[in-house]
């Protein structure tokens, strides 16, 4: 048997593996009434505005840490407030991929910490393409217990 075949059946099995692993999280999800399974997990994201929200009409970068991820969107903790329905682009390194994804995301959701000058925010994903979709779900659902 060629090794191209083997491999073919390789990946077919961890995708299945993948799979079911999802469903399996979705369920448990549902028990928490949200709408994706959330990984929990600090992670560096670098945030720029989009032209349409940038007041300057110039680049506008600041970075941020991820408190959890989800196929949906992500919960932040950041020092500089972004007011709702902003849409920026977020930076996203996926460490334990060693790669990096771009979504687009709009703000739904902010609350200032307490005792702190720092925000928490919530980044729905907007029309994520599947490559990024791939990659940000293979991330989530990697080592999933």
């Amino acid at each position: 048997m060629s090794p191209v075949p083997v491999l073919g059946i390789i990946v077919s099995i961890m995708r299945v593996s993948l799979i079911d692993r999802i469903f399996s999280a979705i369920g448990a999800s549902k028990k928490e009434d949200r709408k994706e399974p959330r990984r929990k997990d600090e992670l560096p994201v670098e945030i720029e505005f989009l032209p349409e929200d940038s007041h300057s009409g110039q680049k506008s970068v600041f970075y941020a840490q991820i408190k959890d991820i989800s196929a949906g969107g992500v919960k932040i903790w950041t020092s500089v407030y972004i007011p709702l329905g902003t849409s920026i682009r977020l930076r996203i390194t996926l460490t334990k991929l060693a790669e990096s994804i771009g979504p687009i995301g709009n703000v739904v959701w902010g609350n200032r910490v307490e005792d702190s000058d720092m925000y928490e925010m919530g980044i729905e994903f907007e029309k994520i393409p599947p490559d990024i979709l791939c990659t940000l779900l293979e991330y989530i659902y990697r080592d999933w217990d």
